[in-house]
């Protein structure tokens, strides 16, 4: 694994940011040395069968490229690679990861549990769910409109949850729909989707 990409990953785990990786599982050489170092610093290392895409992706922007992960690959190849800001393009690339890593096979090593259990959480969410009632894909902070992950009891993103919490007022008018970032002026904490998103997932129901 290139040492800048493994330094540029460690940096984010100590601000605090979750990270996954997902790779292609072989099973004649697998990256046993790689996959240590990444579970030891706390991150989430998935493998899977055929995967070839090369894809980057956070809240803010989604990297699709050519180029591997691998020092070779950096050393000797020619590579390309393209840069997608716009709100649609990180949700779709959102769900096909999200796809990607639930049916992959989770990477675990005991130094992993250690570290994780030892971390001090950044804050506590606003009421915390029950991760298996909320389908896993991209929703929208309902205040600054950027993609993130969609839970109705937490619409806001990592910057805004911050400026939130200084008052915490669940009824405070926000600007977009945490379900499909449709702008809306009744958007709040408290009412976080607009009707249509409302209707097909309600706060008391489980969604299918």
């Amino acid at each position: 694994m290139n040492e800048n990409v493994f330094r540029a990953v460690k940096r984010a785990i100590d601000s605090r940011k979750q990270v996954s990786v997902v790779i292609r599982r072989n099973v004649d050489k697998r990256p046993e040395r790689d996959i240590k170092r990444l579970t030891d610093i706390g991150v989430k290392v998935y493998q899977t069968d055929n995967l070839h895409a090369k894809m980057y992706w956070s809240e803010s922007a989604v990297i699709v490229t050519s180029m591997n992960l691998l020092q070779s690959s950096i050393n000797n190849s020619l590579e390309i690679g393209l840069v997608f800001d716009e709100r649609k393009y990180i949700k779709t690339f959102h769900e096909i990861i999200e796809e990607w890593i639930s049916g992959a096979q989770q990477t675990s090593m005991d130094s992993t549990a250690r570290h994780v259990s030892a971390q001090t959480p950044r804050r506590s969410p606003i009421d915390t769910p029950q991760p298996s009632r909320y389908v896993r894909r991209s929703g929208f902070c309902i205040r600054c409109g950027k993609s993130k992950t969609y839970n109705p009891k937490y619409p806001l993103c990592d910057d805004c949850y911050d400026k939130w919490a200084q008052y915490k007022n669940k009824d405070y008018k926000e600007k977009a729909c945490h379900g499909c970032g449709t702008a809306i002026p009744t958007a709040s904490v408290a009412r976080p989707l607009c009707t249509d998103c409302y209707r097909l997932d309600p706060f008391d129901r489980v969604t299918r």
